[in-house]
């Protein structure tokens, strides 16, 4: 039950990560909509940056997506960094900004990810 779980939040994650990356990509106005801020030429270039990083995190949840489902446990480590940066990330927009938005995806999402992943990788430990 605890891996159909993370395995969803996983999914839920992805088409996230997905959404915005294509947003930054090809509908930049939008992307910068929905972090309460106005597209200008001045934003281009970072949005188009933004997008590069997303398309890279949307890959690595991809991949841990693929070994979630095998029940690799060698990317547990790599997981949890990823949910800490969640965590990390949706504390410094808030506290920067003062959007909850953010708060309540990222650091959210991201927390439940982490006890997620690390209740999954004990399950696992205890059937081999």
């Amino acid at each position: 039950m605890i891996k159909k779980i993370f395995i969803g939040l996983l999914v839920i994650s992805l088409l996230l990560e997905a959404v915005l990356t294509f947003l930054c990509f090809f509908m930049p106005g939008k992307a910068l909509e929905q972090m309460k801020m106005v597209y200008s030429d001045a934003y281009a270039f970072p949005v188009y940056l933004i997008g590069w990083f997303l398309l890279l995190i949307t890959l690595f949840i991809a991949l841990f997506l693929v070994a979630a489902i095998k029940n690799n446990q060698q990317y547990n480590h790599a997981i949890y960094i990823l949910c800490f940066w969640w965590i990390s990330i949706g504390i410094g927009i808030y506290c920067f900004s003062g959007l909850t938005t953010n708060l309540f995806t990222d650091t959210l999402k991201g927390a439940i990810l982490l006890v997620l992943a690390y209740l999954n990788s004990k399950q696992q430990s205890a059937v081999k």
